[in-house]
């Protein structure tokens, strides 16, 4: 399977529902709105440190269907609201990527310390 294939049917769909942490990322990344199943601690977390813990469902709670319902026709009755909060969702991430990726160069191109002891 081609890359811009498995990619496009991210772009295309209407709404994404996932449970793991990558298919989560991809529909947030691609700017198509999505749900989290939430069964793990990444999951919810991920979600949480982009500003959607609104978009998470946990799959024990009792009202899961119910709650996913609700959330899929409220995302399809909103797509023009849902696509410009995940545009200001991806330019933070990439912000805070741009910060890391520069954090990492400094450290990879800093000079090594030259240890001065004496060796006896």
């Amino acid at each position: 399977m081609q890359l811009t294939y498995f990619f496009d049917a991210y772009k295309k769909a209407s709404v994404v529902i996932g449970m793991r942490g990558h298919s989560v990322i991809c529909g947030v990344g691609l700017n198509t709105p999505t749900i989290a199943l939430s069964s793990h601690s990444k999951v919810k977390g991920f979600m949480n440190m982009v500003g959607l813990s609104d978009r998470v469902i946990d799959m024990a709670d009792p009202n899961f269907v119910n709650l996913l319902d609700r959330m899929v026709c409220e995302i399809l009755d909103n797509r023009l609201d849902e696509v410009p909060r995940l545009k200001i969702v991806q330019k933070k991430c990439r912000e805070k990527t741009r910060v890391f990726n520069q954090r990492i160069l400094a450290l990879l191109t800093k000079e090594p310390l030259i240890h001065s002891g004496s060796d006896g």
